[in-house]
């Protein structure tokens, strides 16, 4: 059976209807997941969505619904710190993110150098603000006063449970030939139990169904580094299989195959990390309300950009480095790209409302508009949803967007 087709709203909470009819204006049907509030379920696709209008502009996120269990297992609650070991391409980064909400952070570590720009990519397609990014083969060590108090750990593996989408991973990693990602995946769960805040908790997911690289590791993980396998959150709208203490398997035949398991390092709770009053980079003047607004977060220029960082991130050690999410480049005016998206209520300018999603797509297409008013850049809307920038020129609107 082809599974089904699921995506993710990653808009604002009010532009979740305007989002659906975007959508909808050009063709697609869906319906609501149990699994979560911004998940649903495609019904009718009448081209690819990812070339849909709300896709190109970040309002959605597509993702196997079986992806998505391992950052509901994790659970983070606004305020959060989390480590994504594992992160690229960014999809349950995202979802991890939106958890953490605009007073948490989520450090998302990618090694490989490609994978890592496509997760910044990602990430700033979306807006997702509280994301650090890093790139360590081997993720430091942090002070014993920080520890984080969440990890997930999606390791790579065989990728057994995605055969029906790419049957050539059978071939490729017959059981013989698994040893290595084994390895792999052991060291990076020693790792993780070593940053583990006492008393923390870590997911540990792959996409294969491999029983030595599922259930095996937890095993080992168990004996070998005193993690506690715990008793993962019911989820509804997904079947899910116990196989061992701590361990799930998704069975929906609407996703991949998907193995998820929790586990805590002993120790008593671990604290917050609490935002510093002061420190950092002054933000920038082009937010004359960032002060009152985003006390949470600072401006870091690098090199023609600024990046919008989470001011937990300061609190990290000298020798971990970490980016924050381009929102744009600098020089006399800040030219604003999509990631500034959940900062556009802090940046005065004139507004452009477009109702007509053909238009919308024309725009995108880089097709002028008339409008009056003086030059400079404008905020475009479609039904309450901020999708971007257009700049006015001698009384035409081109897409600015980069």
């Amino acid at each position: 059976m082809k599974p089904t087709r699921t995506f993710r709203i990653t808009g604002q909470e009010h532009e979740v209807p305007g989002i659906e009819t975007l959508l909808r204006t050009e063709g697609f049907d869906f319906e609501p997941a149990l699994l979560h509030p911004r998940v649903r379920v495609l019904q009718e696709e009448p081209f690819a969505l990812g070339r849909s209008l709300a896709a190109r502009l970040g309002l959605i996120y597509i993702q196997d619904i079986s992806s998505m269990v391992p950052p509901l297992v994790l659970a983070p609650h606004p305020g959060d710190v989390v480590l994504d070991l594992c992160a690229s391409p960014g999809s349950k980064t995202g979802m991890l993110a939106e958890a953490v909400g605009l007073r948490g952070m989520v450090m998302a570590n990618e090694p490989s150098p490609r994978r890592l720009a496509t997760l910044r990519a990602n990430m700033r397609q979306i807006g997702a603000v509280e994301v650090v990014t890093t790139s360590f083969a081997r993720f430091p060590k942090l002070p014993s006063t920080l520890g984080f108090p969440r990890i997930l750990v999606d390791a790579p593996c065989s990728g057994w449970g995605t055969a029906h989408k790419h049957p050539e991973v059978l071939r490729l990693w017959r059981e013989e030939k698994t040893q290595t990602l084994e390895s792999l995946q052991r060291a990076l769960l020693a790792r993780a139990a070593e940053i583990l805040a006492p008393g923390g908790l870590l997911v540990y997911s792959t996409c294969t169904t491999n029983t030595r690289e599922n259930e095996a590791q937890i095993s080992w993980a168990e004996d070998a580094l005193g993690l506690r396998p715990q008793t993962p959150p019911t989820l509804q709208g997904i079947a899910l299989e116990p196989t061992q203490p701590g361990c799930l398997r998704v069975v929906d035949r609407r996703g991949q195959g998907f193995f998820v398991a929790m586990l805590r390092k002993d120790g008593p709770p671990p604290p917050a990390w609490t935002i510093p009053e002061e420190g950092g980079r002054p933000v920038h003047a082009a937010f004359p309300d960032a002060a009152a607004c985003w006390d949470a977060f600072t401006l870091v220029p690098r090199h023609k950009v600024w990046d919008l960082t989470p001011k937990l991130a300061l609190l990290l050690p000298a020798d971990i480095a970490w980016r924050g999410l381009e929102i744009g480049r600098h020089g006399k005016n800040i030219a604003w790209n999509l990631g500034c998206r959940r900062l556009e209520n802090l940046v005065h300018a004139p507004v452009w409302e477009v109702d007509d999603a053909r238009m919308l797509s024309r725009l995108l297409a880089g097709e002028s508009f008339h409008h009056a008013g003086s030059d400079g850049r404008v905020k475009v809307f479609f039904q309450q949803v901020f999708v971007g920038w257009a700049t006015r020129r001698a009384g035409r609107l081109m897409w600015t967007n980069r």
